[in-house]
C-alpha cells in the first residue's frame, strides 16, 4: 500500500477519507466514532474513548470491545495512521480535517473561503445505536458547527449586500432558508434582495409559499411586517430604482433631550394580608409545623409564602407545575438544583457522605466523585431519607407552592423530612378546587392533621378597602374611592385580577400615571366608573395587555405556555419563526410587561394564570403543532422523558409518545417512584405499545407490583405475559415468564402447584440446546423448587436440588446469587438440626459478602450467623455478631436492617439477662421511627418492652405494654400477629393467676390463627395452659400433635416444652418432666418457670 503525506477526513457532510486519489470505504458505525472522535480531539485515552462508545457497559467489557475495534481498524486500509499506546490512541501526524480548516480559517476572517468548506452537519446521516455517550458528545459537535455556518453565512450575507453583490446574498440567504424555512427574517431578506434584483414574481411566490408553510407547520400568519414587505413588493414601492433608508437613519429616534421615559405601573406591595402574616408568625415558631395556605387561583397564596420567608432570612423553594407531575421528585431536584447555584450549597457540600451519595442519584452534581450503588429496592429507605437529609442540610425553612402537583415520591421524602431532628418548618401552597378528591395528597394532609402537626389557612380575596389601600399604595395618593369600588366590583377582590386589570387600563391608555398620580379620562364626569371598560375576567385582561405587546412577543408567550416553568429561549426556536434577535427582543418585552421572569432554572410565567389565559385562547390545531414542535426540541436537549412524552401525547403523537413513557418509568424505576413508573407503563399501554413493547412493559409491571405487594395485579400483567411468551420464537422467553408465575404462586403459598408447574417447565427447558443463559435460568428454577420443598418440610429433597444448583451453574452464578443459595443452604440445615455445617456454610456467606463488597449483605449474613450462635447456646456470641451487623448498618444507614437489628439484639439481651441493654435497644428503635411509627413498628416496640418488663419481674407493665402492641396490630391486616400478642397476653395472665381475662383473650385468638404450624402449635400451647389445673392429660395431648410441624429451631418449640413439663409434673412423671426441660434453652422471660419446674421435678419420687 502507497503512504502518502496526508490524509483527508472529511467530516463535514457525509463522512470521507481521501489519501491523494486513493478513496478508503468508510468504516462502519463506532469505527467511523473513534476516527470522528480522534480527528477533532486529538490524542484520547483508551478509557475515554471505550467509555464513550459502550458507555453502557462496565469499564472492563468496555475496554475488551475497544481492543478488538482497533484490532479491525488497524488491519484495515487505514492501519497505518492510527498509532496505539497502552493507555492511549491517536491519528499519526499529517492528517487534515476540513471541520478544523473551517474553523481555523474562521478566526483568521476568511469567511468565504471557509463556507467554501462547508458541506453540511458534522457526520450528516450517521447515527451510532448502541453508544448514547458519543451521541450526545457528537449531538454537541453537530450544534457547534452549524452555529459556526450560521453566523458566518449570516455575516457573510450582510458583507455581500453592503457590496452591492445582491446575487451573492441572496444565495447565502437562501441557503439559511434551507436549514430553516420557517425562519421569517431570512424570508424577509429573500424577498427583498429578489424584489431589488427585479425579480418580483419570485419574491411573491416565496412569500407565498412561506405564508402557506407557517400556516401549515405552526398556524401562524406573518408578521405585520412581513406583510407590508409583501405589500410594498406587489405595490412595486421596492424595486431596483428603489433608493434604501440608511440603516443607522431607520433606528428608532431618541427621546429629546430632557424628557424622561413614560411612567409604568410600580410593583405592587402585599396589602390586605398583615392578619395572615401574624398568624403564620404564630404557627411555624411553634407547633404544628406545617401550614397549609389555601384559596383560588390569583388569591396570592405565593406571595405571601414568600414575604414571609423573605423577611425572615429567605428559604427553600420546592415548586411543582402541571407539566412536570409526571417526573419523580422534580420539586426536589429543582431546589437542591437552586441551592447549589445560590450560594446556599455549603450545608450540602458538607452533608455526610452517605446521605450525599444517595441523593446525587437523584441530583448527580451533588456527587463527590463515588458513585452510588446500582439501585435495589432494599435501597429505597434510604434513598429517600438521604433526600431529607439534603433538605434538612440548606438549613431553611421550605415553601411547597402548588403542593397539589406534587408526585407521590416527593411526599413521601416531606414525611421523612418532617421527622428528622433539624428539620425546618413547611410552609405550603395549594388551590382549594384542586384538592377535592385528590387520591394521594388528602390523605397524608389528613395524617398530619391528625397528628396535630398541620394547620390550614384559607385566603380570602380582598375587601373593598384593601382594593383602595392597594391603589392608594401604588398611586401614591388618597381618594379613588368610586374607582376602587368599581374595580373591586368587577374582579371581586382577586389581588392578580385586580393588578391585571390596571395593567390592561394602563396599556390601553385609559389609565395614565404621571407625577401627579393616575388618571383617567372618566374622572371628571362619572359618578361611578360605570364607562370604564373593564375586561370580564382575568384571561381578557391578559390576552388584551399581550395583544398589545405586538405579533412577537405574542408568538414567544404562545410557545412558551406550552413549554412549562423553566425554558430556555432556544427551547421556542422552532416554534415562533423568529430570528434569534427577533426572539430576545420579544423576550425582553415580556419581561419588562411583567408577563415572565428569570430565574436559576430559566424562564418562567409571572402567574399560572397568565399561561393559562395564552395556551387556552390558542385554536386546539396550533397546541398540537406547537407540542410537536417541542418535543423535538426537548428531546434533542435531553429533557426529562417524561416532558418528551407529555408533549407528543399532546400533540397527537400517541404512537410516538410510547418509548418516552417507557423510558420516562423506567427513570421513576431507578429513584424508587414505583407509582409514577406503573403509570408511565399504564400509559404506553393505552398509547398502543406493541406486543414487543408490551411483553418488557409487562415484566416491569410484574416486578414493581411485587415490591407494592399486589398479587392481584402480578397476576393479570402475567395472565398478559404468558401468551405473548408462548408466540415468541425465543424459548428463554418463556421460560422467564414460568419463573415470575412460579415466583408469584410461592408468595401466595401454592407449593404443591408450583412444584408441578417447574418439574414441567425443567423438562422442556432442559430438552433445548445448552447455553449459559439457559443454564442461569434453569438454576433460578431450581432455588424456587428449593424454597418450596424447604417450606413442605421436604428438606433432603431440597438439599438435593441444591447442591444440583451449584454443580450445574458453576461459576456462572453470579456473586449475589450464589450467596442467596448458600444463605438458602444454611437455613436448611438449621432445620435439620445441623448447626455445626450450618456455620460453616454461613462462613462461605460471609466470604462472598466480603468478595462482593456489599456492606448490606455483610451485615445480613452477621444477623444469620447470630442466629445459629444463638440455636448453639452461644448467646454471648451472637450478641457479638448481632452488634457488628448494627455498627455497618448504622455507617451504612441502612435504616430497615437497623430496625430489624435492634428487635432481634433486644432479644438477645433478654436472653442474656441484660435487660437494661435491652431496654436500650428498643429505645434506640423507637428513636429511629420517629415520633409517628406505623402500627405494625409500634406493635413490635411493645412487645419487645413487654418481654424486658416481664424478665424483670414487672408484670403490670408487661401487660400495660401488651395492650398497647394489641391495640396496635389491630390497625394493620395482621392477623396472625393479632392472635399471637392476644396469645401471649393470655399467657402472661395464667401465670398471674387471671383464668378469666386469659380465657377472654384466648377465646379472641381462636378466630384469628391460621393454618400455619407455628400459629396451631401457639395456640395448642395456651390451650393447654387452661387445661392445666383440671385436666393435666388433655393438656398433654393438645400439644404433643403439633409438635414434630414447626422444625426443631423454632422458639415456640421451647414455650411446648414447658407447658408439657408443667402437665407431666401434674401427672407425676418425674422423667418426662426432666426430658422436656432438657430440651430447651431457658430463655429468660421463662427463667421463673425454668428454676420452678426443676425445684418440684426433683421433690417427685423416682419410679421403680
Amino acid at each position: 500500500m502507497t503512504i502518502y503525506d496526508s490524509l483527508n477526513v472529511g467530516l463535514l457532510g457525509r463522512p470521507s477519507f481521501t489519501e491523494g486519489e486513493q478513496t478508503h470505504s468508510v468504516p462502519p458505525g463506532k469505527a467511523l466514532g473513534l476516527l470522528c472522535y480522534l480527528a477533532l480531539r486529538g490524542e484520547a485515552s483508551r478509557t475515554r474513548v471505550a467509555g464513550l462508545l459502550w458507555s453502557e457497559m462496565n469499564e472492563e467489557a468496555a475496554r475488551k470491545y475497544l481492543r478488538q475495534l482497533l484490532y479491525k481498524l488497524r488491519a484495515g486500509s487505514l492501519g497505518s495512521w492510527l498509532e496505539v499506546e497502552e493507555t492511549s490512541v491517536r491519528l499519526r501526524p499529517g492528517f487534515t480535517c476540513d471541520a478544523l480548516r473551517f474553523e481555523a480559517l474562521l478566526e483568521d476572517g476568511q469567511r468565504a473561503q471557509a463556507l467554501g468548506l462547508y458541506r453540511g452537519p458534522l457526520l450528516e446521516g450517521e447515527s451510532f445505536p448502541g453508544a448514547p455517550a458519543f451521541e450526545d458528545w457528537l449531538e454537541e459537535q453537530r450544534e457547534r458547527w452549524a452555529l459556526l455556518w450560521k453566523s458566518a453565512t449570516e455575516q457573510e450575507a450582510q458583507v455581500q449586500e453592503e457590496r452591492g453583490h445582491r446575487r451573492g446574498a441572496l444565495a447565502l440567504y437562501l441557503s439559511l432558508l434551507r436549514e430553516d424555512a420557517l425562519q421569517e427574517l431570512y424570508q424577509r431578506s429573500v424577498m427583498r434582495l429578489h424584489a431589488l434584483l427585479g425579480e418580483r414574481e419570485a419574491a411573491l411566490e416565496g412569500y407565498e409559499r412561506f405564508r402557506q408553510t407557517l400556516s401549515r407547520e405552526l398556524q401562524l400568519k406573518p408578521l405585520p411586517e412581513t406583510v407590508a414587505l409583501a405589500e410594498d413588493i406587489s405595490a412595486g414601492r421596492l424595486s431596483p430604482s428603489t433608493l434604501l433608508p440608511d440603516p443607522v437613519a431607520a433606528q428608532p429616534a431618541a427621546l429629546p433631550a430632557g424628557q424622561d421615559l413614560p411612567l409604568g405601573l410600580p410593583p405592587a406591595p402585599l396589602t390586605g394580608r398583615e392578619a395572615a402574616l401574624d398568624w403564620l408568625q404564630g404557627c411555624l415558631l411553634g407547633p404544628p409545623n406545617v401550614v397549609l395556605v389555601l384559596g383560588e387561583p390569583g388569591v396570592g397564596k405565593t406571595r405571601l409564602g414568600e414575604e414571609f420567608w423573605g423577611n425572615r432570612g429567605g428559604c427553600l423553594l420546592l415548586q411543582a407545575q402541571e407539566l412536570t407531575r409526571d417526573t419523580p421528585l422534580a420539586p426536589i431536584a429543582g431546589a437542591l438544583r437552586r441551592a447549589l447555584g445560590e450560594g446556599a450549597s455549603t450545608g450540602l457540600l458538607t452533608l455526610e457522605e452517605v446521605w450525599r451519595r444517595e441523593a446525587s442519584r437523584l441530583v448527580p452534581e451533588l456527587s463527590s466523585g463515588e458513585r452510588p450503588d446500582a439501585p435495589t429496592h432494599e435501597g429505597r429507605a434510604r434513598f429517600l431519607e438521604g433526600l431529607a437529609h439534603a433538605l434538612v442540610a440548606c438549613g431553611l425553612p421550605l415553601l411547597a407552592d402548588d403542593l397539589h402537583w406534587f408526585d407521590p415520591t416527593t411526599l413521601e421524602v416531606l414525611d421523612v423530612y418532617l421527622s428528622l431532628p433539624g428539620a425546618r418548618p413547611l410552609l405550603s401552597t395549594a388551590r382549594s378546587a384542586e384538592l377535592l378528591d385528590h387520591p394521594r395528597l388528602n390523605p397524608w394532609l389528613a395524617r398530619l392533621e391528625r397528628d396535630r402537626r398541620l394547620a390550614r389557612l384559607p385566603l380570602a380575596p380582598l375587601e373593598e378597602s384593601e382594593v383602595r389601600q392597594l391603589v392608594q399604595r401604588m398611586s401614591g395618593s388618597g381618594g379613588a374611592v368610586r374607582f376602587c369600588r368599581r374595580l373591586h366590583q368587577a374582579t371581586a377582590g382577586n389581588p392578580l385580577f385586580v393588578l391585571e386589570t390596571l395593567r390592561d387600563l394602563h396599556s390601553s391608555g385609559l389609565l395614565e400615571v404621571d407625577r401627579d398620580g393616575w388618571h383617567t379620562p372618566f374622572d371628571a364626569s362619572t359618578e361611578d366608573y360605570a364607562e370604564l371598560p373593564l375586561p370580564l375576567g382575568v384571561r381578557e385582561a391578559v390576552l388584551g395587555r399581550i395583544g398589545r405587546l405586538g405579533a412577537a412577543p405574542r408568538r414567544l408567550l404562545e410557545a412558551a405556555s406550552l413549554a412549562g416553568d423553566g425554558f430556555a429561549l432556544d427551547w421556542l426556536s422552532g416554534a415562533t419563526a423568529l430570528s434569534e434577535w427577533e426572539s430576545l427582543e420579544a423576550l425582553e418585552t415580556t419581561v419588562q410587561a411583567g408577563l415572565l421572569s428569570e430565574g436559576p432554572g430559566g424562564y418562567r410565567f409571572a402567574h399560572d394564570l397568565h399561561r393559562r389565559a395564552l395556551a387556552e385562547a390558542m385554536s386546539h390545531e396550533r397546541r398540537c403543532l406547537l407540542h410537536r414542535r417541542l418535543a423535538a426540541v426537548l428531546e434533542s436537549r435531553h429533557a426529562e422523558p417524561a416532558l418528551i412524552a407529555q408533549h407528543l401525547e399532546r400533540g397527537g403523537r400517541m404512537g410516538e409518545a410510547v418509548v418516552w413513557r417507557i423510558r420516562a418509568a423506567q427513570q421513576a424505576e431507578a429513584v424508587y417512584a414505583y407509582d409514577q413508573a406503573l403509570g408511565h407503563y399504564d400509559r404506553a399501554i393505552a398509547n398502543g405499545a406493541n406486543s414487543e413493547q408490551v411483553y418488557t412493559i409487562m415484566l416491569a409491571r410484574e416486578q414493581l407490583l411485587f415490591y407494592a405487594n399486589d398479587t392481584e395485579g402480578q397476576q393479570k400483567a402475567l395472565e398478559i405475559l404468558r401468551p405473548i411468551a408462548e408466540q415468541s420464537t425465543d424459548p428463554l422467553v418463556w421460560g422467564y415468564v414460568s419463573l415470575r408465575w412460579a415466583r408469584l404462586h410461592v408468595h401466595r403459598g401454592a407449593y404443591l402447584p408450583v412444584l408441578q408447574e417447574t418439574a414441567q417447565v425443567l423438562e422442556r427447558l432442559q430438552a433445548l440446546p445448552e447455553s449459559s443463559d439457559l443454564a442461569l435460568l434453569i438454576v433460578e428454577f431450581l432455588v424456587v423448587r428449593v424454597d418450596v420443598l424447604s417450606r413442605l418440610r421436604r428438606l433432603e429433597e431440597a438439599e438435593e436440588d441444591l447442591k444440583r444448583v451449584l454443580v450445574l451453574g458453576g461459576e456462572r452464578v453470579p456473586v449475589p446469587l450464589r450467596a442467596t443459595l448458600l444463605t438458602t443452604w444454611t437455613y436448611l440445615l438449621m432445620d435439620q438440626g445441623e448447626l455445626g455445617l450450618a456455620l460453616v456454610k454461613c462462613a462461605e456467606v460471609e466470604a462472598l459478602a466480603r468478595q462482593e463488597g456489599q456492606g448490606r449483605r455483610h451485615a445480613i449474613t452477621l444477623n444469620l450467623r447470630a442466629r445459629l450462635l444463638m440455636l448453639n447456646n452461644q448467646v454471648e456470641q451472637a450478641a457479638q455478631s448481632l452488634e457488628e451487623a448494627l455498627t455497618i448498618t448504622r455507617q451504612l444507614r441502612y435504616t430497615d436492617l437497623q430496625k430489624a437489628f435492634l428487635v432481634n439484639l433486644s432479644q438477645l439481651y433478654l436472653r442474656l439477662q441484660r435487660c437494661d441493654d435491652a431496654l436500650a435497644a428498643l429505645e434506640s428503635l423507637q428513636s429511629l421511627l420517629g415520633p409517628q411509627p406505623s402500627a405494625r413498628d409500634e406493635a413490635i416496640v411493645q412487645k419487645g418492652l413487654a418481654q424486658a418488663h416481664w424478665t424483670q419481674g414487672n408484670p403490670i407493665a408487661a401487660t400495660a405494654a401488651l395492650h398497647r402492641a394489641i391495640k396496635a396490630y389491630d390497625g394493620t391486616d395482621e392477623r396472625g400477629n393479632q392472635a399471637r400478642m392476644r396469645l401471649l397476653l393470655a399467657r402472661y395472665l395464667f401465670q398471674q393467676g387471671q383464668l378469666h381475662e386469659a380465657r377472654r383473650y384466648l377465646d379472641e385468638a381462636r378466630p384469628l390463627v391460621d393454618q400455619h404450624p407455628v400459629q396451631q402449635l401457639w395456640l395448642a400451647i395456651e390451650e393447654a395452659r387452661a387445661l392445666l389445673q383440671a385436666h393435666p392429660l388433655r393438656a398433654v395431648e393438645r400439644v404433643k400433635p403439633h409438635l414434630t410441624a414447626t422444625g426443631p429451631i423454632e422458639d415456640v418449640q421451647e414455650a411446648a416444652q414447658y407447658v408439657l413439663a408443667e402437665a407431666y409434673l401434674a401427672l407425676g412423671q418425674r422423667e418426662k418432666v426432666q426430658h422436656c426441660l432438657n430440651c430447651v434453652r431457658q430463655p429468660p422471660y421463662l427463667a421463673a418457670e425454668y428454676t420452678s419446674l426443676r425445684e418440684r421435678a426433683a421433690q417427685l419420687p423416682e419410679l421403680s
